[in-house]
């Protein structure tokens, strides 16, 4: 078989600095280092749902982090990693930094930590009472415990198919094989469950789940299921207020349909170097059920 990755040297000049890993479990690996993986991502194939052009548009052009991905990820780092959270982490000072006072201790502070980041001080506590209320958590407590494998563990794997083979990529945040379960913390504006329900179908958490069970079985030696279950720790900004969900088996399933529907595009997209967007007929645009029944209700009011 082809291994498309390797076929389509066009991508490969998009990603600069990329590294080609080995197949298997990786523990200790830098996120910085993880990212520069040249494998497809769940976050990949967030993109490629869109349309092919999207996915080269973002690898082309990528993007400063937004402020929410910047505090989801501090309190990642708070939870399972907490020295390294110390030592890159800085509470700024209060006050408005534009302001003379505040402005001249942030570039003192950056020059003092020229690897660190400074934080607003009330994004800094916030980060500080997200940890707090996980760790304080009875269930999520226990799920933290994982003295075995550690946290933000990389899997590499070989999605093979009729079309031929893909290398891939997943980190999660943790593995516990003693349960059967794959663990991953979530930092949202409610971890309501109607409203994370929506949220994992939205933001492809739902895939990323089926993904990277397959990812992590895939590369246990030798190959077999280790792990049948995600859950979500989930954490609402604000009241600090934290939940804990396991995604259901039959959605497990349809979505690991629909990301090996998305491989299957990847594959012929890298391979023929050709990333369509849009479709480029006409087509009827669908109004969503709630406009339609506005219409009809408004139409004969």
């Amino acid at each position: 078989m082809n291994l498309v990755t390797d076929i389509s040297s066009k991508l490969n000049d998009l990603l600069h600095g990329e590294i080609h890993p080995t197949i298997g479990l990786h523990r200790d690996i830098p996120e910085e280092e993880y990212h520069r993986w040249h494998a497809v991502s769940n976050s990949w194939l967030n993109l490629l749902l869109a349309s092919p052009a999207h996915l080269r548009y973002a690898l082309e052009h990528p993007q400063d982090e937004t402020d929410s991905l910047r505090v989801g990820k501090a309190v990642h780092r708070a939870v399972l990693e907490p020295e390294r959270f110390d030592e890159l982490y800085i509470r700024g000072p209060a006050g408005n930094w534009t302001h003379v006072g505040p402005k001249a201790e942030v570039a003192s502070l950056r020059a003092r930590f020229p690897k660190g980041i400074v934080l607003k001080p009330d994004e800094y506590d916030q980060i500080i009472a997200a940890r707090d209320a996980i760790q304080e958590h009875p269930l999520a407590s226990k799920l933290l415990d994982n003295p075995e494998y550690g946290y933000e563990v990389s899997a590499c794997w070989q999605y093979s198919d009729a079309a031929g083979e893909l290398k891939c990529k997943a980190r999660a945040d943790i593995l516990r094989p003693d349960l059967g379960t794959i663990v991953d913390i979530k930092t949202v504006q409610s971890a309501a469950p109607h409203a994370f329900g929506a949220s994992m179908y939205r933001y492809g958490y739902v895939r990323q789940a089926a993904f990277y069970l397959d990812s992590f079985n895939a590369v246990f030696d030798p190959p077999h299921t280790v792990f049948e279950s995600f859950a979500f720790i989930v954490i609402e900004k604000g009241p600090n207020l934290v939940a804990v969900y396991e995604v259901k088996p039959d959605d497990l399933a349809r979505a690991r349909l629909q990301y090996q529907r998305l491989l299957a595009l990847y594959a012929e997209c890298a391979y023929t170097n050709r990333w369509p967007g849009y479709p480029e007929e006409i087509r009827y645009i669908d109004l969503p059920d709630w406009a339609t029944v506005a219409l009809y209700e408004e139409g004969w009011s």
